[in-house]
């Protein structure tokens, strides 16, 4: 499956404009598939799974073989949902349905394995990917156990529930009160000091510490466990 970002380019937001399938041998469902799984590239993650359901016209509906490969218009860009799509013939007889289904693009998240209480400080056991309709994470989602190791739960969940940022919290790493490495330089030049955090703080959150030494109070931005860095 072919890479691509998650946001469609603005032409075909406004759009998504004719398009001839390449195969005439396949049938109109083939080809309407094979074209919706063109234009949604651009939409999909790396591992996601896309499912098309073309419901095809009433079979009572005789449509006559066309020579040519069929073509494809839409007015409104081709997203996850329901779609509708004109499907055009020119030879050897003119002709034209309106084809219509759903799209659906499953993404690999992270999920509960089992029920977490609040408070629930995330370990690789508490986890695990599953495909997940990518229309129902809506609040955000991870892909990666690295990325939320350690993260409290805000509320308490059950299992099979996608771990989402509004359901999780970053870990403390500093109390305030707690004894914390400095670390500061530049040009090359590298000191630690040690010093009193005057607040506790969160990876990458800026936050008061006093220099033991000096007396001195600077904010400094948590690092890891017990480490802020001075930026200058």
């Amino acid at each position: 499956m072919l890479k691509g970002s998650l946001i469609l380019t603005a032409w075909l937001l406004l759009w998504a404009g004719p398009h001839t399938a390449q195969a005439t041998n396949l049938s109109l469902s083939e080809q309407a598939q094979a074209y919706l799984s063109q234009q949604l590239q651009s939409q999909l993650a790396p591992r996601d799974q896309l499912q098309i359901r073309v419901r095809m016209p009433d079979s009572r509906l005789q449509l006559e073989p066309c020579a040519n490969a069929v073509t494809f218009s839409t007015s409104r860009s081709i997203q996850a949902g329901s779609f509708s799509l004109k499907a055009n013939c020119d030879y050897p007889r003119r002709w034209s349905r309106y084809l219509q289904g759903e799209i659906q693009i499953l993404r690999q998240v992270l999920i509960s394995t089992r029920p977490l209480s609040k408070g629930h400080r995330l370990q690789a056991r508490d986890m695990r990917l599953k495909a997940v309709d990518k229309n129902s994470l809506r609040e955000g989602a991870y892909t990666q156990a690295q990325q939320i190791l350690d993260y409290q739960l805000n509320r308490s969940v059950a299992g099979n529930i996608p771990l989402t940022p509004k359901l999780l919290s970053p870990p403390v790493l500093i109390l305030k009160g707690d004894t914390v490495t400095i670390q500061a330089g530049s040009n090359g030049i590298h000191v630690e000091m040690a010093g009193t955090a005057l607040e506790a703080g969160t990876l990458s959150q800026q936050i008061a510490v006093k220099n033991n030494q000096s007396e001195r109070v600077i904010k400094a931005t948590v690092i890891g466990y017990g480490k802020v860095k001075v930026l200058r």
